[in-house]
């Protein structure tokens, strides 16, 4: 009777056991907050938004990974590391950046790896949003076909994947970005970029027409930023147009010189769009203006080139500068001999 009172004690307190277990994993689970929208797929960006994999490498996934339950996986857990495949449909012609959609690894300890090959640790995170941190891999690494990726979770730690991506070098799906306008009278335009996020004046290649670079929110170079130069007195608002690409979800912010313009409006295809926003007077200036796109969320894109229009100004009263006085005064002497020599000589 004692023996089947112990058995029965035990199985109760395994259930207990099992009961605090999902307890806690549900907790866990529901405290995850909403991780940001994976970008979609096209022509050089394959995308992984649900698990594919496990850790034998059967090809079933095993749910440690995905957008739509992400779940909080610890060093110790048997569904570790975190593991998908990218599917990429073509040969690589060029290394890739891998992108993560992470949350919550706060030790800086966790390797990630494509194809078995180290690519660096997850930075240490605070609890927060999620982040959308990028990894470049070499060219030799990548293939045509299922690239596993691979979080490995370090001990006395846990964290969140979303989703991945791998980006080739720059190959639009429908074509390189449109041509920037001719620079004229009252039009200024910006085809390279010129600045970066410490203002040094020192291109940090986050724009630009000629092979556009994929930006991201957590990337080095973000936000895009260059500087439009007006070199005429600005004495109304003027219009700024944008050529962008990829940029859907609606939340992303247009800046002149600091001051708040206008969210980029979600683009429903991905093909490069010319945006044009309305800047107010007041934010412009002669000389450079800073053009920033901060980008939100876990949308990414690209950006080729900007253009601001400004009416030039009414006809302005001329006010010679004094070097021009001095110049025009020593010009008008030097005639004045010259007119009394030939004077002279004619009498």
């Amino acid at each position: 009777m004692r023996r089947r009172w112990a058995v029965a004690g035990l199985l109760a307190l395994t259930a207990s056991l099992l009961l605090v277990g999902v307890a806690l994993a549900q907790d866990v689970g529901a405290g995850i907050p909403t991780p940001p929208d994976p970008p979609k797929a096209r022509a050089g960006v394959y995308v992984t938004s649900e698990d594919n994999e496990d850790n034998a490498g059967t090809g079933v996934a095993d749910n440690d990974m995905g957008t739509i339950k992400p779940r909080l996986i610890c060093g110790n857990d048997p569904l570790g590391p975190i593991e998908f495949n990218i599917v990429v449909g073509e040969e690589m012609s060029s290394g890739g950046q891998l992108a993560l959609a992470a949350w919550d690894f706060t030790s800086g300890l966790h390797g990630v790896y494509v194809n078995g090959h180290f690519l660096g640790t997850i930075p240490v995170q605070e609890k927060g949003p999620w982040e959308v941190l990028l990894f470049e891999v070499p060219q030799a690494v990548l293939k045509q076909g299922a690239n596993l990726v691979e979080i490995e979770v370090a001990f006395g730690d846990c964290g969140s994947i979303a989703w991945g991506t791998l980006a080739q070098e720059f190959e639009p799906s429908n074509g390189a970005p449109p041509e920037p306008p001719n620079a004229v009278l009252g039009l200024y335009v910006t085809s390279e970029d010129n600045e970066d996020n410490a203002r040094t004046g020192a291109a940090d290649d986050d724009m630009g027409t000629s092979d556009p670079p994929w930006i991201c929110p957590n990337s080095e170079n973000a936000p895009i930023e260059f500087n439009i130069v007006v070199r005429r007195q600005v004495c109304s608002g003027g219009e700024l147009t944008l050529a962008v690409m990829g940029l859907e979800t609606g939340e992303h912010e247009v800046y002149v010189n600091d001051n708040f313009v206008a969210l980029i409006p979600p683009q429903e295809d991905d093909v490069w769009v010319v945006l044009p926003f309305q800047v107010p007077q007041s934010a412009l200036r002669r000389g450079e203006n800073l053009v920033q796109i901060r980008l939100m969320g876990g949308d990414c894109g690209y950006m080729a080139w900007g253009a601001l229009a400004i009416e030039p100004c009414a006809e302005e009263e001329f006010v010679p500068e004094l070097g021009s006085l001095m110049l025009l005064g020593s010009g008008l002497t030097g005639l004045a001999g010259y007119a009394g020599l030939r004077w002279r000589n004619h009498r």
